[in-house]
């Protein structure tokens, strides 16, 4: 079957499995429709020297129909002073957005744009042994901090904190790479991270690790040990920056197990995952309210240490929370088991009614106002 579907600024038409997926429907249904030139813009594959206006303008013309696809986060360091202006090139168009991750920097008709949380496209991988603690069982450690590349914010965290009763690691720090009381993790998977050099603050945590002989990226393996010997975690994810959310399988990780934890990263995290059926109201997150980064980790501090030596406290948050930490494990599987189907579903909508979309055919642009679907 032919069809034509267009890679902006990609050579020889490289892109990743994830992106293959929806390149696969794109191409049953471009194929259906054989006279629709389809342009993807593939965000984080293209080359910097390609990311200019005039460049992309020329492409967006030609093609009826545009997908901007972008699994990572808007903000591509190098092009930040001109954000804005490619995204409102692109919302003169015919783009319709595919993200993982959303931002007050960059403004994408909502109508247009098919946005859900990182981790739901990465599933994670569970041990077949692994149980889930719903109720309160002895730990030795009442918090786990499990940390990657260094960052501000978590150094920050990482010094502020009292270690005692926290099983902490700090593997992309040059310096607290080192400061390991005990190894709780897999040896496989230390060995993976204390072997890295991390004098450039970064360290690679998508390295592969064989499990049930398949491929498992390091990051998305349960860590079980760790998490048989301590109650909660203490998350400090990949970004933290007002406005923007990008949460990743370190937020999913205890959602998808079951476990109560609490977070230093963006403010108002809360209320974004309400939006997609999650459930906090028990989880002592006053913090998450706070815009100052400061105020709120004094907050989550305050919060920690008077939670960390006392067992009664402990056995209050399992308590409470058990309702919630349930719901929001099987919305989690729920959200990974639908995520494909519902993307394949709106792309197909899309398709279907793009003769209902106000598509200008001679400029290829499209008018914001009727571009619902």
């Amino acid at each position: 079957m032919s069809h034509n579907i267009n890679l902006y600024g990609v050579l020889n038409g490289e892109h990743n499995n994830y992106r293959a997926y929806f390149y696969d429907i794109l191409i049953n249904f471009v194929s259906i429709k054989s006279k629709l030139n389809v342009g993807i813009i593939p965000w984080w594959d293209i080359p910097y020297e390609a990311l200019n206006t005039k460049k992309l303008e020329e492409f967006l013309k030609e093609q009826d129909i545009s997908f901007f696809v972008s699994e990572e986060l808007f903000d591509r360091l190098p092009l930040k002073n001109n954000l804005e202006e490619i995204f409102e090139l692109l919302n003169k168009y015919n783009v319709w957005y595919i993200t993982s991750s959303t931002t007050s920097d960059v403004y994408t008709n909502k109508e247009r744009t098919y946005y859900t949380p990182w981790f739901f496209k990465s599933k994670l991988y569970i041990p077949k042994t692994f149980t889930v603690d719903l109720k309160y069982n002895y730990k030795p450690f009442t918090y786990n901090l499990l940390l990657g590349s260094k960052k501000p914010y978590r150094t920050v965290l990482f010094h502020a904190l009292n270690h005692e009763k926290i099983y902490s690691t700090y593997f992309g720090h040059p310096i607290y790479k080192h400061y390991l009381k005990e190894n709780l993790d897999d040896d496989d998977i230390k060995k993976t991270l204390i072997e890295q050099d991390v004098t450039h603050e970064k360290i690679n945590t998508m390295k592969i690790i064989y499990r049930d002989n398949m491929a498992r990226a390091l990051s998305h393996i349960i860590p079980e040990t760790i998490y048989k010997k301590s109650h909660f975690d203490i998350v400090a994810e990949t970004l933290m920056k007002t406005g923007t959310y990008f949460l990743t399988e370190k937020t999913a990780k205890p959602i998808a197990t079951g476990r109560f934890f609490c977070w230093f990263t963006s403010s108002h995290v809360v209320n974004h995952l309400h939006n997609f059926g999650f459930n906090f109201d028990d989880y002592n997150t006053e913090y998450d309210y706070i815009p100052d980064d400061f105020t709120r980790l004094e907050l989550l501090l305050e919060f920690i240490n008077k939670t960390k030596d006392d067992e009664t406290h402990i056995k209050s948050i399992y308590k409470r929370t058990e309702a919630a930490r349930e719901h929001n494990m099987l919305m989690y599987f729920k959200h990974i088991e639908e995520y494909n189907n519902n993307l394949r579903n709106w792309i197909i909508d899309i398709f279907n009614n793009f003769g209902k979309l106000g598509v200008n055919t001679d400029t290829r642009s499209i008018s914001v106002a009727t571009a619902g679907i």
